[in-house]
This record gives C-alpha cells, sequence and structure tokens, in this order.
C-alpha cells in the first residue's frame, strides 16, 4: 500500500534517485539495494534518530553483517568483507567534517536522507556541478553515495551511523 513503480527513462542510479527525489514527498528517503536486506525496524528508528538530531542530514547502518552466497574461508571473509561494508560500530557516531571522509559517514546501503539535503544533491547533479557519479551502462564508477554525504556536509549537515540501523 502506497508503493508505486516510477519509469526512470535516463539510465544510471543517480537519475533512478532523482526519479525518486522528484515522485515523492516524504521528509526522508531511503535507498535500499537489491543485496540489502535492513533488519525489522530499520525505518523507524532511522526516522527516531532523524528527529532526535536535527543537525543529522544522512544516517546509515552502524551494523552490517556480510552473508556470502557461497562457501567462503574464513580467512577470505575476515579480509575482505569490509568491502561489502561490513562493520559493528557500537555508538551512533556523526559529525560535519569538510574534506576528510570519517569511520562514521554512512555507506550508501540503507542510507536514509533527509528531503533538503536530497534536493541540493538534485540541483547540483542536474546542473552538472557533481563530479562523482554513479554507474552508467559499462562505467563502473561508484561515487553518488558519497556526493550524498558530501552535499549534507557542504550544507552544515551532519552525517553518522547507528548500531540501531542493522543491515
Amino acid at each position: 500500500a502506497g508503493a508505486r513503480v516510477i519509469l526512470e527513462s535516463r539510465q544510471g542510479l543517480s537519475y533512478a534517485r532523482i526519479g525518486a527525489i522528484e515522485n515523492t514527498k516524504s521528509a526522508n528517503l531511503c535507498f535500499v539495494d537489491d543485496d540489502n536486506e535492513p533488519f525489522p525496524g530499520y525505518l523507524k528508528a532511522a526516522t527516531a534518530i532523524l528527529r532526535a538530531y536535527p543537525c543529522i542530514g544522512v544516517i546509515g547502518p552502524g551494523r552490517v553483517v556480510v552473508n556470502y552466497l557461497g562457501l567462503v574461508s574464513d580467512g577470505f571473509a575476515q579480509q575482505h568483507s569490509h568491502h561489502f561494508q561490513q562493520r559493528d560500530y557500537p555508538n551512533l557516531a556523526y559529525g560535519c567534517v569538510a574534506g576528510t571522509w570519517t569511520e562514521y559517514y554512512p555507506p550508501g546501503s540503507c542510507m536514509v536522507v533527509r528531503r533538503e539535503v536530497l534536493t541540493r544533491y538534485r540541483e547540483e547533479n542536474l546542473a552538472g556541478r557533481l563530479r562523482a557519479q554513479h554507474r552508467v551502462g559499462g562505467k563502473l564508477s561508484s561515487g553518488g553515495d558519497t556526493q550524498i554525504v558530501w552535499e549534507a556536509v557542504k550544507m552544515g549537515f551532519a552525517a553518522g551511523i547507528s548500531p540501531e540501523l542493522q543491515l
């Protein structure tokens, strides 16, 4: 109930997100990839955090568990799980540090973003002022999630993660 499919003719994740921004009215948006599985209560917890901390513009999972589809050795999992954003951060952590990526800036997976940040992201993207873009066709660049965090920071919002948000 309340869901609808929106056709986006422009190729790429950035345009899909812009389409979501243009076709929704909610105060916050959450982007969930097809390989993400948020724990029950994820959106409720994220909404509560953003309500309690109006200085935070982007919040994401502080706990990410990586489940491999096939058998992998413990050594492989220990060496490579961080590439899949695995983390177990014990506390809510957030900040607004320009020019430096911090350990508490959220991964793109299931980040929840305030509408005003996404509105700025949309405007900057459509004006061609953003350098980091998402994958399109055969291009494998993947910086759009980071760009959303940078837009929040440039606006004076903090970005962070919370262990209440589990993926």
